[in-house]
């Protein structure tokens, strides 16, 4: 009987323990716990919590680097959407430059969208973050999609009188 209880607990009571926690450890980057994680579950990388977020958004948004790059690197989807968007525009948002490349590298979709039709660019735009626009738009990042607005990167530009912004946007 003891074995019985043994089998049940690592296959049902360990999954749901690290199902639970393997948001609270990409969110705190913690890489060995979310190596043993992943050794345990590793369907887990592409899951979300009750909120739509998945681990690699997590891991981006806080800015772990080294989670990022491990999530990544064993089959993390990059082109997860959240109600509040992908992971690409969480580290745009945030403002990392290493893992928005680190990101674009992995076959991402540039153009993605948030449920406002926001893309990683507008959101660029609208931080005034000059690397990243230069980034992205070598990736490139379309300066002329519409977000549910219907104002595009370069509206935004043009809105700020922003002339580094416009001639990154105007030089595709």
């Amino acid at each position: 009987m003891n074995k019985l209880v043994s089998y049940c607990f690592l296959f049902f009571v360990v999954p749901m323990f690290s199902q639970t926690n393997i948001y609270d450890i990409s969110r705190s980057g913690d890489l060995e716990a979310l190596k043993n994680i992943y050794k345990q579950s590793p369907e887990l990388i592409n899951t979300t919590n009750d909120k739509g977020y998945s681990p690699l958004v997590l891991a981006t948004y806080h800015g772990h680097s080294d989670a990022v790059d491990f999530l990544l690197n064993h089959g993390a989807e990059a082109n997860t959407n959240s109600l509040y968007g992908t992971p690409l525009m969480a580290a745009v948002v945030k403002g990392y430059y290493e893992i928005s490349e680190r990101i674009l590298q992995s076959d991402v979709d540039v153009n993605g969208f948030d449920q406002n039709g926001t893309t990683a660019l507008h959101y660029a735009v609208m931080y005034k973050n000059y690397n990243l626009t230069k980034l992205l738009v070598s990736y490139k990042a379309n300066p002329l999609i519409k977000d549910n607005r219907g104002v595009t990167p370069i509206d935004y530009a043009n809105m700020y009188k922003d002339k580094e912004l416009q001639n990154l946007l105007t030089k595709i």
